[in-house]
């Protein structure tokens, strides 16, 4: 019985680690669901093995009342290897209005791939600066974004 005791909260906490391949996730929420286009959400990340590609996704809710069927975004990283500024285009319904997210009561939420096969030249901290980049100045109706860093393979 005492073996049960320790044993037990051992393999439920076990259970609850980061998903293999993870080596980054974190959620920052959107004061009030009003996303500014200067407020940005920034990241920073441990990356340190060169040999790997990585992939970065977004994690984002927002809610049923998100006027848009796409976002953009400026992703702004600056590591060991210098500084880079991309912009990327998410579609986040199809041409019907239907959400390419999954649905919680009022949120949804979606996980958009940035990039598949994203390398580092040097192992060290990564600030990810995350920016909206639409035509609103205050984008309504977001509740959080997250940025996740899965380990991906060799490519040699």
């Amino acid at each position: 019985m005492n073996l049960l005791r320790f044993c037990l909260p051992v393999l439920l906490l076990a259970s609850c680690g980061v998903p293999e391949g993870v080596v980054f996730d974190e959620t920052r929420p959107v004061r009030n669901r009003n996303w500014h286009w200067n407020d940005s959400l920034s990241f920073a990340a441990n990356l340190d093995d060169p040999a790997y590609e990585y992939r970065l996704i977004l994690t984002m809710r927002v809610t049923g009342a998100y006027r848009y069927a796409n976002m953009y975004l400026l992703l702004h990283t600056e590591g060991p290897d210098g500084t880079v500024v991309k912009q990327y285009p998410l579609m986040l319904s199809d041409n019907t209005g239907r959400w390419l997210g999954r649905g919680v009561g009022d949120l949804i939420a979606f996980e958009l791939p940035l990039e598949a096969k994203y390398r580092i030249q040097k192992k060290g901290t990564y600030r990810f600066s995350i920016r909206q980049n639409m035509r609103d100045e205050q984008l309504l109706q977001v509740s959080d974004v997250g940025l996740r860093i899965e380990k991906g393979e060799k490519p040699y």
